[in-house]
């Protein structure tokens, strides 16, 4: 893990900490999941939705995070590895305090 939280930009932190809520009601659930199984047991449906969720709000995640980071990736190319200031109206020339 990052020794320092200050060089994770926000929205990162923010994503990663519902990645991790996600992942461990996914682990507390497969826990649950492994219990009936091991005692031949059935899962309920509620058990088995809340699996498919948790997987699926992950995937959701994931995808989001990709789509964002692709995104920037682009930004910073069109901008030569700097953001592209000049393409955000408010801080384009001509537009300061107007």
């Amino acid at each position: 893990m990052l020794a320092r939280t200050d060089y994770v930009h926000p929205a990162v932190a923010l994503m990663a900490g519902n990645g991790k809520v996600l992942v461990d009601h996914l682990i507390s659930d497969l826990t649950q999941l492994e219990g009936l199984v091991n005692r031949d047991e059935l899962p309920d449906l509620k058990l088995i939705s809340d699996i498919i969720g948790a997987h699926t709000g992950c995937q959701e995640l994931l995808e989001l995070f990709d789509d964002r980071m692709r995104s920037i990736s682009l930004a910073l190319d069109r901008g030569g590895d700097m953001l592209p200031l000049q393409e955000l109206t408010p801080w384009s020339v001509g537009r300061r305090g107007s």
